[in-house]
């Protein structure tokens, strides 16, 4: 399972704003299905200026949550183009 490139340009359509998605996915690609995976990345990360943050715990998150502010902490290592990142938000 992946998510599609369309997808990209579809929630930067309807949400004009939107900086970046997390989703608890081990990974945005699909193994079976490596090149839609680049391709998707592409679309995410270079043509919509979306950033990726991916295998999140989204367990305590639900369509009541109410996120107020989010404050995104990534390790920083040289030569990767991955990096752990902590996610911490505040929620009303």
């Amino acid at each position: 399972m992946g998510i599609h490139k369309s997808v990209a340009g579809f929630l930067k359509d309807k949400f004009p704003k939107l900086k970046g998605i997390g989703f608890d996915l081990i990974s945005l690609n699909s193994y079976q299905q490596r090149m839609h995976g680049r391709e998707a990345h592409v679309e995410f990360l270079f043509n919509h200026d979306l950033l990726i943050v991916e295998d999140m715990n989204l367990s305590e998150v639900d369509s009541q949550t109410k996120i107020s502010e989010m404050i995104l902490s990534p390790w920083w290592i040289d030569g990767v183009d991955g990096l752990p990142v902590n996610v911490l938000i505040k929620c009303d």
